[in-house]
């Protein structure tokens, strides 16, 4: 049974997901947003399993450095392509970059790696 704690940290994950999900109804597409709350999601996720291993959650949205304060107790390397191309849309997506187009084709490949981060983070903490 997880802590309370990591079930909160889930339920956040969750619920960026969720919204995340809503918005692909949206017409014009908000690929930026969806894009932000798909990496917020595994950010909030890989999370749970630092809450659950009692090890220290840092303030960073930077999935590959949560990979590496996770490697003392979970082999992270089957998320490591997720956790790379997600991590980039935890601020170029909340910021006006002229440079930066994303289409709708990123923002189905964001919803399947988040997913596959939420899986991978469920079948840990279920294990």
């Amino acid at each position: 049974m997880a802590k309370a704690e990591t079930l909160e940290w889930l339920e956040y994950s969750k619920r960026d997901f969720d919204s995340a999900t809503f918005l692909k109804n949206m017409k014009p597409l908000p690929c930026e947003i969806i894009c932000y709350l798909c990496q917020q999601s595994a950010e909030k996720a890989l999370k749970a399993i630092l809450v659950e291993n009692a090890i220290p959650v840092q303030k960073t949205h930077d999935l590959t450095v949560i990979q590496k304060l996770l490697v003392p107790a979970i082999d992270t390397t089957s998320i490591n392509k997720e956790c790379a191309l997600l991590t980039n849309y935890a601020t170029i997506t909340r910021y006006p970059y002229p440079s930066m187009q994303i289409e709708e084709s990123e923002t189905n490949i964001a919803l399947l790696y988040a997913a596959t981060i939420r899986d991978f983070v469920h079948g840990i903490l279920t294990d």
